[in-house]
C-alpha cells in the first residue's frame, strides 16, 4: 500500500519532467514491491538500489508483462558515497529506506546528487523518524543551498489499517525537483 501511495505522488509530480523511458532509481528497492509500483504507473527504465544481497536477488525475479522490472540492480550503502555518476537520473522513489533504524537524513544529499538538474523525487519518510532525526532542517538546508525547489511534504498512510495521526503508521513524501 504505502509503495503504491509513494509510486503514485512520483508519478502525478513528474508529469512532462519524467518520461516513462527515462532513467529513475528505487533507493533502497528492498524486494522490488515499489519498482513494480513505478511499472504499473507507465515507468519503464528502473534501476534498484539496496545494501542487502538478499533483497536484492528477491527484487531480481519482479516481473511486469513478462519483463524484469529493474533494468539495474546496485548494491550500495546510502550512508556512503555512490559509485553512480552526478545527474544519472531523472527521478528517484523511496519507500521504506527513510525509517526507524535504517537511513538519516544525510543520505538524502547523495541522493540528490545522482540526480539530474530537472530529476522529481517522491522520498517516503516515516513521520516519527522525520521528527526525531530532524529530516525538515535537513531538506530546508538543501532549499536553502540551492540543490532541490518546489518542496511538498505529503501524508500517506503506511499501513492498510493505519491510524491517522499517529506518526509510526504515517509517512512524510518528501516531493520536490532537483536545481
Amino acid at each position: 500500500m504505502y509503495h503504491e501511495h509513494v509510486a503514485d505522488v512520483f508519478a502525478d509530480h513528474a508529469g512532462h519532467a519524467v518520461a516513462p523511458t527515462d532513467r529513475i532509481v528505487d533507493i533502497g528497492c528492498g524486494t522490488g514491491i515499489a519498482g513494480l509500483a513505478l511499472r504499473h504507473c507507465g515507468f519503464v527504465a528502473i534501476d534498484g538500489i539496496d545494501i542487502s544481497p538478499e533483497m536484492l536477488q528477491q527484487a531480481s525475479t519482479k516481473q511486469h508483462d513478462g519483463t524484469a522490472v529493474y533494468s539495474n540492480l546496485i548494491e550500495a550503502d546510502l550512508t556512503q558515497p555512490l559509485a553512480i555518476a552526478t545527474g544519472t537520473y531523472a527521478g528517484a522513489v523511496s519507500t521504506g529506506t527513510f525509517t526507524h533504524g535504517h537511513v538519516g537524513p544525510a543520505a538524502l544529499a547523495e541522493v540528490v546528487r545522482i540526480l539530474r538538474p530537472g530529476a522529481i523525487a517522491a522520498i517516503g519518510i516515516n513521520a516519527a523518524h522525520f521528527s526525531a532525526f530532524d529530516f525538515g532542517p535537513t531538506l530546508d538546508q538543501l532549499v536553502d543551498a540551492g540543490r532541490i525547489s518546489g518542496l511538498q511534504l505529503i501524508d500517506v498512510p503506511i499501513y492498510a489499517d493505519a491510524e491517522s495521526g499517529d506518526p509510526d503508521q504515517t509517512g512524510h513524501v518528501a516531493v520536490f525537483t532537483v536545481t
